[in-house]
């Protein structure tokens, strides 16, 4: 049986939004647009759900989806394309479904398919159950919107929600345009407009999202998640790299929020919610029209909404139109409103946070103040603002993640679509290939991100290793077949702190080539080229996974790699070690050298400081600070090894001049490196001799570092001891050559 709420009045109140002055507001009427329903006295309608609704299927729903009976311990099962479209056709015939439960229980992929929203807001069209996602994806999917008799307008993968639920659920690669004839027209990745209703755990990305409007002025909303929300609950959602436009409010996770027409106490709240790599923009093409843009909410009504843990990251926010009435941007809020006075809505905020975003129109309405902390573009890619969220966050490449945010299948996919290319008749054991693809779990979210990329490499090692089938076929007589030649791929047959392979080793023109470079513990591939007879390089496509891929030309290909030694990994200043306090006169000198991979510590977080520096840690602290450059060859000492960490910083500081061996043969890396070593290493790497004695009563005018104190003194590299002394064979502490270094290196 059909349901329906009749007393429903879902006329929105935003053509009376803003209002920015009392003598202004004075003058304008309080029924706004749609004066015959019922008025909050803002403009805004009121919706009453007083009716009795029947929770009942006229057929159960058995029929109508892959499974299930609708309850919270058995949810209707949604498992294909038809399936959403029956529960479109469904609610848009009047089964609001409140109360029910469906499941989504794999990807929908839309391409191709006219997409019309899952409920509406002509009278009692609208989605009233719960929708669990289970983590899967709709993606691929267009729509134009579903447009009611008055003309109003909603799209998004759900309509309209009236106090429901959406949970679970990531849209991506979607389409949505939608043109109002009538009052309103409301655009969402996840839904149009909801009323008392949840969102968890939902992200909408790689989407385009429009909303335009043609009657009614300022009744145009578009938001990443929802486009108009009246209390509306949003818990661990994402709007990331979306192009969102409106013809009035513009914002990356809510284009407007009126809480006054709900029947709920309290406002809306958003916990756990960011934009990322958003462009969100306001347009109008009339003088009496409004142009908000906000980077998460665009315009807030007669609210005081809550934000905790949430922030907008890379995000640009601007008014496109020169016609506007009033045109309003902020990176948090684009506007807030209230007919009370001073006629600015409130929003509370706990830690959140904005990086990197830029607001381009006349009027930045909120300014950041109060709402937000603005924090750098190295803060989001350290994981500074990660911590500060809150554990729900991962660290992503250039700012947080949610970790229950899907995981990214992009290498899987290649991966697959390279095994699909392969005849796999052709190999003994394709059959490993299939069972890799076999063993792909789609479910995985961000936080399990490295099992993912896992899987991918274990469809590209399956192709690496096939085997193909020996030809048995033989040809007789004069001819009657021919067969496609075949070129060699070679490569050296030994590679220098790594391994080389190619498969296949003979491959057809136009064939897909593999190339796997396996670097030793410690090496990165540095530079890998593929050239053909001629000498031309080949372009190489970089799998991520270890491998890389080229098109077979008709020669023979000659493969070479080079590898180096890794970098340390930097430690950022927020974690610096644990040994190190700010009170220490070393504590910024070490801050530069754990930033810039100068040094990595001694493990465990510790710098240890006060230990003694190494002839052979010296070295190397100058090597890594110069950019580790490549030696033109090996030191020859026969106490450095070369496999030894330092071989390569040696070798280099020996070519340049800065070192030289305690014989002819051993350089005595071990031995601790002394003051008066350190400063003259320094002053051979980059100094230039000053024209005054030391003035050190224990540094004689001849010995061989008096030059390099001297140095060290006048660019405030190093000092004395005090009582006129220098103290050069006194043993050097990391602390001291770190801070020594870093002087250095500000008076470069």
């Amino acid at each position: 049986m059909k349901k329906r709420i009749a007393s429903i009045a879902l006329s929105l109140a935003m053509c009376l939004t803003l209002l920015p002055t009392a003598a202004y507001a004075e003058n304008v009427s309080e029924g706004g647009a749609f004066d015959s329903q019922p008025s909050t006295g803002n403009g805004a309608a009121v919706y009453t759900n007083e009716d009795t609704v029947d929770d009942t299927n006229e057929d159960n729903g058995v029929s109508l989806y892959s499974g299930g009976s609708g309850t919270v311990t058995d949810p209707w099962v949604i498992s294909t394309v038809d399936d959403l479209q029956k529960l479109a056709e469904t609610v848009n015939d009047g089964e609001s479904y409140s109360g029910k439960y469906f499941i989504q229980d794999t990807d929908l992929d839309l391409m191709g398919i006219t997409w019309e929203p899952i409920g509406y807001t002509d009278g009692g069209y609208y989605f009233s159950g719960h929708y669990d996602g289970k983590n899967h994806s709709i993606s691929n999917v267009t729509s134009t919107g579903k447009v009611d008799v008055d003309g109003q307008a909603t799209v998004g993968i759900f309509g309209c929600i009236i106090e429901g639920s959406v949970s679970n659920l990531h849209v991506k690669n979607a389409n949505f345009s939608v043109n109002g004839e009538g009052g309103y027209s409301l655009a969402g990745g996840i839904a149009g407009i909801t009323f008392d209703s949840d969102i968890t755990n939902c992200s909408v990305e790689n989407s385009s999202l429009k909303g335009e409007k043609t009657l009614v002025a300022n009744n145009a909303c578009v938001g990443g998640i929802t486009g108009y929300s009246v209390h509306g609950i949003f818990q661990n959602c994402a709007s990331a790299n979306n192009k969102i436009i409106s013809q009035t409010y513009a914002g990356g996770i809510v284009g407007e929020i009126d809480d006054s027409i709900s029947n709920n106490e309290g406002g809306s709240a958003f916990t756990n919610c960011y934009v990322a790599e958003g462009n969100i923009s306001a347009f109008a093409d009339d003088v009496q029209d409004y142009s908000i843009a906000g980077g998460f909410i665009g315009q807030v009504t007669a609210d005081n909404p809550t934000l905790e843990n949430c922030y907008v990251y890379d995000t640009l926010t601007s008014i496109t139109d020169t016609k506007a009435y009033f045109k309003y941007t902020g990176v948090i809020v684009g506007n807030r409103y209230t007919n009370l006075p001073n006629y600015e809505a409130k929003i509370t905020t706990n830690t959140c946070y904005y990086g990197e975003c830029t607001v381009d129109a006349d009027n930045v309405s909120d300014g950041n103040a109060g709402t937000a902390v603005e924090k750098t573009e190295v803060e989001f890619a350290d994981g500074t603002v990660k911590g500060l969220l809150g554990e729900v966050f991962i660290q992503g490449e250039k700012y947080p993640v949610l970790a229950s945010s899907p995981a990214d299948y992009t290498k899987v996919d290649e991966a697959i679509a390279a095994a699909k290319a392969i005849d796999g008749s052709r190999y003994t054991n394709y059959a490993d290939v299939e069972a890799a693809i076999s063993a792909v779990d789609r479910n995985k979210s961000k936080l399990e991100q490295a099992e993912v990329d896992q899987m991918a490499k274990n469809i590209r090692d399956a192709i690496a290793a096939l085997v193909e089938k020996s030809n048995n076929s033989s040809s007789s007589g004069g001819g009657g077949g021919s067969s496609t030649p075949r070129y060699a791929v070679t490569v050296p047959d030994k590679t220098e702190n790594g391994s080389l392979s190619v498969t296949p080793k003979n491959a057809k023109k136009g064939s897909d080539v593999t190339i796997t470079a396996t670097p030793d513990k410690g090496y990165e591939v540095d530079d890998i080229v593929a050239k053909d007879a001629k000498g031309n390089k080949l372009t190489l496509k970089d799998n991520g996974d270890g491998t890389y891929t080229f098109t077979m030309p008709a020669s023979k290909v000659t493969v070479t790699v080079a590898f180096a030694e890794k970098k340390a990994e930097p430690i950022v200043p927020e974690k610096l070690f644990a040994d190190v306090s700010a009170e220490e006169y070393y504590y910024e000198a070490v801050k530069w050298a754990s930033e810039n991979g100068v040094t990595g510590g001694i493990g465990e977080n510790f710098f240890g400081a006060n230990l003694p520096c190494t002839r052979a840690q010296i070295v190397t602290f100058l090597w890594r600070a110069a950019g580790s450059p490549e030696p033109k060859g090996m030191s020859g000492f026969v106490d450095v090894s070369a496999d030894a960490y330092y071989a390569k910083a040696v070798a280099w500081a020996v070519e340049q001049g800065i070192v030289s061996g305690t014989s002819a043969t051993t350089f005595n890396p071990d031995a601790v490196c002394t003051r008066a070593q350190s400063v003259a290493f320094l002053y051979r790497a980059f100094g230039e001799k000053v024209n005054k004695a030391a003035g050190f009563s224990d540094v004689s005018a001849d010995a061989y570092y008096a030059d390099a104190v001297a140095w060290a003194v006048e660019n405030g590299v190093a000092s004395g001891i005090g009582g006129g002394l220098f103290a050069p064979d006194q043993d050097c502490a990391r602390g001291q050559i770190v801070a020594f270094l870093y002087r250095a290196y500000q008076n470069k």
